[in-house]
């Protein structure tokens, strides 16, 4: 998954949250 758009920065900031938690 690439997160270059803003809109989606959010969304892969979450993902990324979830997987280290």
């Amino acid at each position: 998954k690439a997160c270059i758009k803003k809109i989606l920065l959010s969304n892969c900031l979450q993902e990324l949250m979830e997987l280290h938690q």
